[in-house]
């Protein structure tokens, strides 16, 4: 072969190595989480299959500088739960509890004039999922994951508070 040929030739196979990977389907948008207000009507709603009464809007004492609103009281009881957001985080700052890294939940305490108080805090961060069947179909979490494991989590925290004495 001449020298022509095979400067050719190299620039060939090194075009084809260095050519884009074949599409899988697979999008590489960043995950979403559940908006507040649908994790909010799934945990009343699961509250309700458990034949738990709830109400929104419970203020509690967790030494800042003013109370923390949490999303949803445990009717007649000292148990409630906060699904936490950025904005939750921007607002209250340090004291709400990072989420656990390994996944475990997370209760919070705090006080009201009638006693003490024990918050469950669902970070959104942790009911990510992707919106793209296709990514799903591929093994990616997608939203019925994302509100199955958060479904799970009230479960887990009714069945605590069960052993602690709620009705």
């Amino acid at each position: 072969m001449t020298r022509i040929a095979l400067v050719v030739l190299g620039c060939a196979v090194l075009n084809a190595c260095g050519s884009a990977p074949a599409q899988t389907g697979i999008s590489i948008a960043p995950p979403r989480e559940l908006a507040e207000a649908r994790a909010l009507q799934i945990i009343s709603d699961e509250l309700t299959h458990l034949s738990v009464p709830n109400s929104r809007d419970w203020d509690i004492d967790v030494n800042a500088a003013r109370a923390l609103r949490v999303d949803v009281h445990v009717d007649g009881s000292d148990f409630g739960i906060e699904y936490v957001t950025a904005q939750d985080r921007s607002d209250m700052g340090d004291i709400i509890p990072d989420p656990d890294p390994d996944g475990q939940l997370r209760i919070m305490r705090g006080s009201r004039a009638d006693g003490h108080a024990q918050v469950l805090v669902l970070d959104s961060q942790s009911y990510l999922y992707d919106e793209h069947i296709e990514n799903v179909q591929e093994g990616a979490l997608g939203m019925r994951d994302a509100e199955g494991r958060l479904t799970r989590d009230v479960e887990d925290f009714i069945a605590y508070a069960r052993g602690q004495g709620l009705n």
